[in-house]
């Protein structure tokens, strides 16, 4: 029975681990894309790095594009924070309490693609069956659209 507790104990140590490696790993990527021209190779080196640190955790993956994307704002681009999401989609095994489209959803209306956000948004919303989840998720996707421009 001691045998089963130290396995837990190093399962959680080792995700512990992992979640801290993926966030330094994460500030070094923002760090890269918001310095001066972020050299090609470098990104890829990084996204490769991070893909594969989060292979096992398609909740992280689907975390990790939203982060980017809100961490970089106007300078993320949609390619890398994409790529997680679909790679997310694949390894999912149990259905997400928050839909990974619901991340979609964020980053395209966040980098002012409003129409594909609105549509992944729909569909994140409509595989929510809570309806308190339900009402916060839309009401936070309604925040990050741009406040519409006063009339003169």
């Amino acid at each position: 029975a001691l045998a089963a507790v130290d396995e837990e104990s190093a399962k959680k140590a080792a995700r512990f681990r992992t979640s801290i490696k993926i966030g330094q790993l994460m500030d070094k990527y923002a760090e890269l894309m918001e310095g001066e021209s972020p050299k090609a190779e470098d990104k890829a080196a990084m996204e490769k790095e991070l893909l594969e640190l989060l292979k096992t955790e398609p909740k992280s993956m689907a975390q990790a594009a939203y982060s980017i994307v809100m961490r970089l704002g106007d300078t993320a681009t949609l390619d890398f924070p994409v790529q997680l999401l679909d790679e997310a989609d694949k390894i999912q095994t149990e259905k997400p309490t928050i839909p990974n489209d619901f991340f979609r959803a964020a980053i395209y209306i966040r980098l002012g693609d409003k129409d594909k956000g609105e549509e992944f948004g729909k569909k994140a919303i409509a595989a929510v069956e809570d309806e308190a989840m339900k009402k916060q998720l839309s009401s936070y996707l309604e925040s990050l659209k741009p406040a519409k421009e006063e009339e003169e």
